[in-house]
């Protein structure tokens, strides 16, 4: 394995997203400007306007650019919108598996399982053929990869 494999959002999840970010914004910038009838009208179709950017170019960002799985040696780390969790491949157990909401990878910690989700990479309409996605690649990797980490003397 490499030192490092990353899995990001699909290229046409990121297209989209950006898509529909410019147009959510460029629509709710025609419908403030456009409503200005007094000053005080006009100041708040820019302040919703600047929101509505911030928000085309945020949400983008937050839903499509930033999750991700990384992989090394030793740890799997995912990155969603609001949380980040890295765990050592040593404590990820066999259910690694992908659904339509992302991969779900399992570990124990003191003696407890708990479970994420990686929104990065999802199992969607590709399942209803029955042909591999690129979610089953990841959750074979992450499984071999977990299957190689040296454990630690319990």
């Amino acid at each position: 394995m490499a030192d490092q494999v990353v899995w990001r959002t699909s290229l046409g999840a990121r297209i989209a997203s950006t898509g529909l970010g410019l147009l959510l914004a460029a629509s709710a910038t025609a419908t403030a400007t456009g409503k200005a009838g007094s000053h005080a009208a006009g100041v708040a179709g820019f302040a919703f306007s600047v929101a509505a950017v911030v928000s085309a170019v945020g949400g983008p960002w937050l839903l499509a650019f930033r999750p991700r799985i990384i992989l090394t040696a030793t740890t799997v780390t995912v990155v969603n919108p609001f949380r980040s969790i890295t765990v050592r491949l040593e404590l990820v157990r066999p259910r690694v598996g992908p659904d339509h909401r992302g991969v779900v990878i399992a570990w124990f910690s003191n003696n407890r399982r708990k479970s994420t989700q990686a929104w990065a990479v999802q199992r969607n309409l590709v399942s209803w053929t029955g042909r591999p996605s690129r979610a089953d690649d990841v959750r074979d990797a992450i499984a071999q990869a977990a299957e190689r980490a040296p454990r630690s003397p319990a």
